[in-house]
């Protein structure tokens, strides 16, 4: 059943996550992180989360955080299911995307070197290419340099916060794995 665990977030989940920490002995490196993201000025979504003691069978296992799972929600990532006049048929129907080595088929592709995962749900071919398409649009205009066109694509705010954060806490999985997009229908 669906949770509100420890008044993290603003509903119910069935998903949460343990990050172990294993590359922040501090344990503050990325508590810090996920709170300085969630206090961004322009409404994107961070994960909450809160350390955690954990305890197995009775055995102390460490001290781990509490995450909100990233994925699609109104609560989490509101890619726009529940705005008026929203078509889940749409070529452009909202998109939540990992940059993510990791990825599998069949929502993965690939952009260079670097491969990707649709983590929301994909309903035809055509939403699949639209938004493979626009990530590689994305990408040849942040790659060329050209401000215009990376603004015509890309929240330039958040693009910029999003990099310092990840310069600044020194995100070792940063242009590899568990880097999270998402773009609402007709947004950037």
């Amino acid at each position: 059943e669906k949770q509100s665990l420890l008044g993290l977030g603003d509903g119910k989940a069935k998903k949460w996550v343990l990050l172990a920490n294993v590359c922040d002995q501090s344990l503050l490196r990325n508590y810090t992180s996920l709170l300085l993201a969630g206090s961004m000025p322009y409404g994107v979504w961070s994960p909450e989360t809160t350390s955690v003691e954990v305890f197995l069978n009775g055995e102390y296992r460490g001290v781990y955080l509490l995450v909100e799972q990233i994925q699609v929600d109104a609560a989490r990532v509101d890619i726009g299911e529940e705005e008026p006049g929203y078509d889940p048929m749409a070529d452009d129907a909202g998109f939540l995307v990992e940059l993510d080595s990791y990825s599998e088929p069949p929502h993965e592709f690939r952009i260079g070197d670097k491969r990707y995962q649709v983590k929301s749900e994909v309903r035809s071919g055509a939403q699949f290419d639209f938004i493979r398409n626009y990530i590689s649009e994305t990408d040849a205009a942040i790659r060329a340099g050209n401000r215009d066109d990376i603004a015509a694509l890309v929240d330039l705010d958040s693009l910029i916060d999003g990099y310092l954060l990840e310069e600044y806490f020194k995100n070792i999985d940063v242009g590899w794995s568990s880097f999270y997009m998402y773009k609402k229908p007709g947004g950037k």
